[in-house]
């Protein structure tokens, strides 16, 4: 009776360590959370400069249009702002998403009294955002896919951020939930903090995992129940730490 009956134990607990061991092997896969775009605005020697970089994640959000033109500027009191070179009329050079159909969108309100103001020139591609209207959208590059980079930019010549209007700080939109949360940061006349690399500490904790992954094969095959669900704990620690970083 105990053969049996151990049998259908060892059954069980191989299928447990199994599906486990499969939650860790590809947990480290699973995206990051997005980072979203930083928006840097800095006095230089010629005057203004705006920049803005990084991705959207635009799952949730509905699309509203294209945007047939395009003119680097901004509007502080509103709060809008367009970055990227000026087009033609009638010129689709991007798409705008509605970033909510009410007030849902978590707001830091103005980003300064300034009046309209339009860019002496832009690079990169159509980015912007647009909360003077409802609903409130966001533009970005024509087909523009979540996780694409963004990159474009804005310059005032002979201006200065006070001529402009703008207020000094850190200025934060962000709208969604769970894995649709996404935001824009702008930093006007401040520095955005550093970006870590954690390129080294993700490889060590990775090179661990795999380790301890071969090591739950070996004692799973050696029927060392114990031994394999420790070591399984112990991968799944290092697991939640590498999504940290």
């Amino acid at each position: 009776m105990k053969e049996p009956f151990g049998r259908l134990v060892g059954s069980v607990s191989s299928r447990y360590y199994s599906r486990l061991l499969l939650a860790i092997l590809f947990s480290p896969l699973l995206p990051a959370a997005n980072a979203g775009v930083t928006v840097t605005v800095q006095e230089t020697i010629n005057g203004v400069s705006i920049s803005a970089s990084g991705s959207l994640n635009l799952s949730g959000l509905t699309r509203e249009t294209n945007v047939f033109y395009a003119e680097p500027r901004i509007r502080p009191l509103e709060p809008d702002f367009t970055l990227g070179p000026a087009s033609e009329m009638v010129e689709d050079v991007g798409d705008t998403y509605r970033v909510s159909d009410g007030d849902s969108i978590i707001t830091p309100g103005t980003f300064g009294t300034g009046a309209p103001t339009t860019a002496t020139s832009g690079t990169g591609s159509v980015f912007g955002l647009s909360l003077g209207v409802n609903p409130k959208l966001i533009q970005v590059p024509d087909d523009y896919t979540s996780g694409s980079p963004i990159i474009a930019t804005a310059r005032f010549d002979g201006a200065t951020i006070a001529s402009l209007g703008m207020t000094p700080g850190t200025y934060v939109w962000s709208w969604g939930s769970g894995g649709t949360a996404e935001s824009i940061t702008m930093y006007i006349g401040q520095s955005p903090p550093p970006v870590v690399d954690n390129t080294a500490a993700k490889a060590k904790l990775q090179k661990k995992i795999k380790k301890l992954k071969k090591q739950v094969k070996v004692a799973k095959r050696k029927k060392q129940v114990a031994k394999a669900k420790k070591l399984l704990k112990k991968a799944k620690k290092l697991t939640k730490k590498l999504r940290k970083l």
